[in-house]
């Protein structure tokens, strides 16, 4: 669901949605939390174990040599 400046999804849709501007060739994105049910601790404890694996930093997209 589209919000003014932004998304509002749960994060498989948030990591795919990454996903596709991964393949657009996007590298980084920032993040901002709104005023939410559930506090942010949560949140960005969901994200960290969830989101972030799904986009290691140390790779190369295409590659399949790791950045040095």
């Amino acid at each position: 669901m589209r919000i003014h400046s932004g998304l509002r999804v749960g994060r498989n849709r948030l990591i795919d949605y990454l996903g596709g501007l991964q393949q657009l060739g996007v590298n980084h994105v920032a993040f901002t939390l709104k005023a939410s049910r559930r506090p942010a601790t949560e949140v960005l404890q969901e994200f960290a174990e969830f989101v972030l694996p799904a986009f290691p930093s140390n790779l190369i997209i295409n590659s399949d040599r790791p950045v040095q």
